[in-house]
């Protein structure tokens, strides 16, 4: 059985809204939003309800991020429906307004999922010791109606309501799955997930599985990348996904790795098979003498834990060869080829020669 929050179909739409406010100043704020149209609830719902018709919901969730603190629009409950008085089972779907103007924002993101609005694309990620592709990343595009391109930032970026982000994430990743089995490439398939998007790894993972499985795909090619790394604060939850994903024969990566306080502790708790250097360290790399020391602090770390590592973001020539005598393993980036629909599986050799002393073969 899929995953109830993660396979979901969006809310109907929305032309009544019932508000539970925690209390005084926060119900005369959102009197003052809805102005004449806001009345008493039934008696049933509470004496401090709120009820208004909603003609332009987004309208309404613009006009609350602004007037409403955070924690107001947290504290407070929501209820939007149809024209229909709510029934028993409607208050199932109660949520914090906080969520409601969130899921609001981010409407257009549960249009694209629903017009299937969306692919994924590729962008290589080249071995240092003799040139090879030994990977590929899928990256998620969506696009307009009208065709105007979506970058996966934009798209998770709206998407900060936990059911939508569920729903996107799980997207992102049968879109990557599908897409490497169409292409049948024979490298590495790194697949980004967002932990916070996972509730219940068994139940939310499991069409992932299924899908690798129906693909053809052998699980051990298969890379499962944890995006915000560097923002986890959970180690539990996400120590259960990883070991839902090695016991299905999967391997990790951590992404954006160097940039938060807590990456070493990532590193020793999750002993992942692959880091992905964050793009400015590497990128500060040619500039910065303190940046060169700490990226190769963290490789010769990263190895003795029998992990491997990815610098991101190389952009020239010169960048790559300070990286490999860093001893970076494996290099991604506009260098090699931006995100495409047509999968690079061989890289020119020219490339990786240097007057330096940088050869394919390596010392």
């Amino acid at each position: 059985m899929a995953c109830a929050v993660c396979g979901q179909t969006p809310e109907p739409p929305v032309s009544r809204l019932y508000l539970w406010p925690p209390a005084g100043h926060t119900r005369a704020k959102l009197r003052r939003l809805l102005g004449e149209r806001s009345l008493s609830a039934d008696p049933r719902l509470g004496a401090h309800c709120l009820v208004a018709p909603i003609g332009d919901l987004r309208r309404f969730a613009t006009a609350v991020a602004g007037a409403l603190l955070h924690n107001e629009q947290q504290d407070t409950r929501a209820l939007a429906t149809d024209e229909r008085e709510p029934v028993p089972g409607d208050f199932a779907r109660v949520t914090t307004l906080r969520d409601l103007v969130l899921a609001t924002q981010g409407a257009w993101v549960s249009e694209v999922l629903r017009d299937k609005r969306y692919k994924s694309v590729t962008q290589p990620i080249v071995a240092l010791a003799d040139g090879t592709v030994f990977a590929h990343e899928f990256l998620l595009r969506g696009w307009e109606p009208g065709g105007e391109t979506l970058t996966a930032a934009a798209m998770f970026g709206a998407a900060r309501e936990p059911r939508l982000l569920a729903r996107l994430d799980r997207a992102a990743r049968l879109s990557a799955v599908q897409t490497a089995a169409t292409h049948g490439l024979r490298s590495r398939t790194f697949v980004n997930f967002t932990p916070s998007a996972i509730y219940e790894p068994d139940q939310c993972l499991r069409t992932t599985v299924s899908a690798v499985q129906d693909a053809g795909i052998e699980p051990g090619r298969v890379v499962f990348e944890i995006v915000e790394s560097e923002k986890v604060d959970d180690y539990a939850h996400l120590k259960g996904i990883v070991n839902f994903y090695r016991r299905s024969g999967f391997q990790i990566a951590l992404d954006d790795f160097g940039t938060g306080y807590n990456n070493l502790e990532a590193l020793f708790a999750l002993k992942p098979d692959f880091i992905k250097l964050d793009i400015q360290l590497t990128r500060a790399a040619r500039e910065a003498g303190f940046a060169r020391s700490l990226i190769g602090h963290l490789v010769t770390t990263a190895h003795v834990e029998g992990t491997r590592v990815v610098a991101e973001g190389i952009e020239d020539r010169e960048t790559l060869i300070l990286l490999r005598e860093l001893g970076v393993d494996y290099a991604q980036g506009y260098y090699f080829g931006r995100p495409s629909e047509h999968p690079l599986e061989t890289i020119d050799p020219g490339l990786l020669e240097s007057s330096a002393g940088f050869d394919v073969v390596g010392s």
